[in-house]
């Protein structure tokens, strides 16, 4: 297969992508710079048996697991700020189904502020039981993780502990809260650590094992840069030529970083589509696919159209062009 990019080019291009994974701060500083998933934190309380999302209980809890994820490196999208520049109504008692269309629909606003990779829907449950000389109290944790992009189930995680109460705490409404409030507040900052450690698997490498200032010369590039959330981006090329899009799909597999996968969809005259899985974010793709439609002798910005919504991304080829000459390796029926 001719090689349609200008080697050293793309090895630069390739070389300088990895190269920002490298820190030039503290490793406290650079988790800070690494919050490439951003999350968002909800109340799945539609089972009146758990506690609603305006109970001071849940309110407490949010604020612990947000304080923990942040110190972490995540980004924490808040979801009353956004409701307050989208005009909408943050209400108690709404189903998964609500949770998911509400990150999609912060997704699709236009604003880069509002965006969320992660969502983490968290659901507390308290029963309270009076015993002969005090009060038991159960707090039950639990939630699952999502990710917003690809509709995929990531993880979840559970975790339940008892408190004493006074003795007659059980039939006391608010002596339940004041309780539950406070020891919640306790399980919401050990349970926000596990939290971090199971989102920490989907995001970019943090840095920590490099303190000092980059040296250029003497540096290498840190190990697996590409770590981050796989993603299947569903990659569309309209009106190019069956041989053109072979070729390009073929180098993105070949050539790309952070390529895992990719299989074709549909094909039919002047459109192909694919499944294309990587762990790199969309922003590399386009600076990668701009440098290849440049090598193949496309000018990218006449001849061809880039465009990349969510995780789908369309390449159209908007002027016609010569067909490309087959090189002496195609020619042959396998590799």
């Amino acid at each position: 297969m001719h090689d349609f990019l200008a080697g050293w080019r793309f090895i630069a291009a390739a070389v300088l992508a990895a190269l920002t994974w490298l820190p030039s701060t503290t490793a406290a500083a650079a988790e800070q710079q690494y919050s490439d998933v951003p999350v968002l934190v909800v109340a799945e309380d539609e089972d009146p048996r758990t506690v609603r999302r305006s109970h001071e209980i849940f309110r407490g809890v949010m604020a612990e697991f947000k304080g923990v994820m942040s110190r972490r490196g995540f980004g924490v999208v808040e979801e009353e700020a956004v409701s307050v520049d989208l005009g909408w109504e943050v209400r108690d008692r709404r189903p998964k189904a609500d949770l998911i269309d509400l990150a999609k629909l912060m997704n699709r606003s236009g604003d880069a502020t509002h965006g969320v990779r992660s969502l983490v829907a968290v659901r507390i449950d308290v029963q309270a039981r009076a015993l002969a000389a005090l009060t038991r109290l159960r707090v039950r944790m639990s939630g699952d993780i999502y990710d917003v992009d690809t509709n995929r189930f990531i993880d979840t995680f559970e975790t339940v502990e008892s408190f004493v109460a006074p003795p007659n705490c059980a039939r006391d409404v608010d002596c339940i809260s004041r309780v539950a409030a406070r020891r919640a507040r306790e399980v919401a900052a050990r349970v926000g650590e596990t939290l971090s450690g199971k989102l920490a698997r989907y995001r970019g490498p943090s840095p920590d094992h490099a303190q000092a200032p980059l040296d250029v010369a003497t540096a290498s590039i840190p190990r697996n840069p590409c770590q981050g959330i796989e993603t299947p981006y569903t990659v569309t090329f309209l009106y190019f030529g069956r041989r053109e899009a072979l070729a390009i799909i073929g180098v993105m597999a070949d050539e790309f970083p952070c390529y895992k996968s990719h299989r074709l969809m549909s094909a039919d005259q002047g459109v192909r589509k694919y499944a294309y899985v990587t762990a790199a974010d969309a922003g590399k793709i386009d600076e990668w696919l701009t440098i290849l439609l440049d090598d193949m002798n496309f000018d990218p910005d006449k001849d061809v159209r880039i465009a990349i919504e969510g995780t789908g991304i369309n390449v159209t080829k908007i002027v016609a062009t010569d067909d490309r000459p087959r090189s002496a390796e195609e020619k042959a029926l396998f590799k």
